[in-house]
């Protein structure tokens, strides 16, 4: 089972080993209307028969180049109090980009994506949208 979302030319795919319940939102312009936002929100139930509420969230954003503006973007949408709910018992950041500095040419970069990972307590990925 996959989730498949797009924005002009970049695309997000997220696979799934099991089959699960998922949802996708909008978040830019559709849940936070001002401001610094993410694109998108994957809501995927943890396990699919379940009796308790226990869901993962994804938040996406998908980009051209400005890699560090989609890291102010994310973290501002994670921060966002309608972003918080009991049953999200996991979260995740992604980064869907044409490219990405060298950690060697620009540490702040990197040093700004540990200080997101260490604050929000979640997974960072961040992967090189190819055209397939």
């Amino acid at each position: 089972m996959s989730s498949k979302i797009k924005e002009k030319q970049t695309i997000y795919r997220l696979e799934f080993t099991q089959r699960r319940s998922c949802s996708v939102f909008h978040i830019d312009g559709d849940i936070i209307k001002e401001g610094n936002k993410c694109d998108f929100l994957i809501l995927a139930k943890q396990q699919e028969f379940q009796t308790e509420e226990n869901w993962k969230a994804i938040f996406v954003e998908l980009k051209g180049t400005d890699v560090e503006h989609a890291l102010v973007q994310l973290d501002a949408s994670m921060s966002d109090p309608k972003m918080k709910h009991s049953y999200i018992k996991e979260r995740h950041a992604r980064i869907v980009a044409k490219s990405f500095p060298s950690s060697k040419s620009n540490p702040k970069f990197e040093k700004a994506k540990r200080n997101f990972k260490t604050r929000h307590k979640c997974s960072f990925k961040a992967s090189i949208f190819r055209l397939s």
